[in-house]
């Protein structure tokens, strides 16, 4: 309707600026739910990743996935997981397809576990 009475009364400047209001907040809209996306689907791929991490060490630690814990969802080199009593410290490669477990001992005795999948 806008782009109507935009071509209608070309000359009057009054429609042409809502017109050209209307078409950049829609642009902004469309901007913010882009950025949106694309935050969801990086929080999605990082706790994938942290799943597939958490999947890999109960494999060869020979326990079962239930059984594994991380204090974060993020992977990141420093991250810690749990596999019963034993706590390791995960450190990520710079290429970032591979890691290295070392036993680690907390300084707090509280810590916040993520279980697989959450």
């Amino acid at each position: 309707m806008l782009s109507w009475l935009w071509y209608r009364h070309k000359t009057d400047l009054k429609y042409r600026d809502l017109f050209i209001i209307m078409v950049l907040l829609l642009l902004l809209l469309v901007g913010i739910q882009f950025n949106e996306w694309q935050t969801i689907k990086n929080s999605f791929n990082q706790k994938s990743q942290v799943t597939q991490i958490m999947q890999r060490v109960a494999k060869e630690k020979g326990v079962r996935k239930t059984a594994v814990w991380s204090n974060t969802s993020s992977v990141s080199s420093g991250m810690l997981i749990k596999v019963h009593d034993h706590i390791y410290n995960v450190t990520i490669n710079t290429d970032g397809n591979s890691y290295t477990l070392t036993k680690a001992t907390p300084i707090q005795s509280t810590i916040n576990y993520v279980k697989e999948g959450q």
